[in-house]
């Protein structure tokens, strides 16, 4: 809520607003931990092999995940991209490592990060933004 104070000519945010802008701020940062310790546990614990390609792993997953963080200022936007990215990364992670149909089913894990970086990131950005603009509208 925005409240006008007397000799003000700018509107000043109420501590409400500051609260909503921590809160989000703070899901942002719990969402893109939570999945670098997915991939974390993706690419040390489930997926067996040499250690310097696991760390490619962690570090290619790990890629929209810095993107989030580098355009964290856009609060809409990077909320509903964690959030999506996060959801694609665990799904994709119960889908091969929960029930594997196929033995190729692992090699989803290398692509995904292109997927999230230039189609879901972006998308999702996009969609935050617009919710953003609806709600500072109101």
């Amino acid at each position: 809520m925005i409240k006008l104070s007397m000799g003000q000519k700018k509107p000043q945010p109420t501590a409400d607003a500051d609260f909503y802008k921590s809160l989000i701020r703070t899901l942002i940062y719990v969402l893109v931990v939570f999945g670098f310790l997915l991939h974390a546990e993706t690419a040390f614990i489930e997926s067996p092999g040499a250690a310097s390609m696991s760390l490619v792993l962690l570090l290619w997953s790990f890629l929209p995940y810095a993107l989030i963080l580098l355009f964290r200022k856009f609060l809409y936007g990077s909320l509903c991209a964690s959030a999506t990215v996060f959801l694609f990364d665990f799904f994709l992670h119960l889908e091969v490592f929960g029930d594997a149909e196929v033995s190729a089913s692992a090699m989803k894990l290398m692509g995904m990060p292109l997927w999230n970086t230039i189609l879901v990131l972006p998308l999702s950005y996009i969609l935050g933004a617009v919710v953003g603009m609806i709600v500072g509208k109101k």
